[in-house]
């Protein structure tokens, strides 16, 4: 398993995105992250075969730190 301190890069690739988003990362991580990036219409890079995303949109996405935790999200029940 990939540690936050090694992916401090701007940009991920999807098998990093699926570490920081589901906390490992295995070759079904990384399926879930494209899927899930794809699903809701997150923009990606592409680079030949390779699908990478910008750190900062799973901030901004998702809630995700640079140390790799997720903050909660507040949702208001009517």
């Amino acid at each position: 398993m990939m540690m936050a301190e090694e992916m401090k890069a701007t940009v991920l690739t999807m098998r990093e995105a699926g570490a920081v988003l589901f906390g490992e990362s295995s070759e079904r991580a990384r399926k879930r992250a494209a899927y899930l990036l794809k699903t809701q219409g997150i923009k990606t890079i592409k680079n030949g075969k390779q699908t990478l995303v910008r750190r900062d949109v799973l901030q901004k996405e998702f809630g995700i730190d640079y140390q790799g935790k997720v903050t909660p999200l507040d949702l208001e029940r009517s």
